[in-house]
């Protein structure tokens, strides 16, 4: 189980290709080093762009696409 929150809090730095590219290398390293185990992945609220200090928003369906692409679920 990975708890997610992966780009950085500045979030004056962020955008959603920055957020996902973010997201997306760690992930990619997380799977390189336990290939045969699955990632659970549980999103963070700064993958979302823009950030949201404290929920999700509720409108931000995109983040849910590209990690489908990113991952494996279960």
């Amino acid at each position: 189980l990975y708890t997610g929150d992966n780009p950085s809090h500045e979030i004056w730095n962020q955008s959603r290709s920055f957020n996902m590219n973010t997201t997306r290398g760690v992930i990619q390293r997380i799977q390189r080093a336990f290939p045969t185990t699955p990632l659970i992945y549980a999103v963070g609220n700064h993958e979302f762009y823009p950030a949201s200090q404290d929920s999700f928003p509720p409108d931000d369906l995109w983040v849910w696409d590209d990690l489908t692409d990113m991952c494996v679920w279960l």
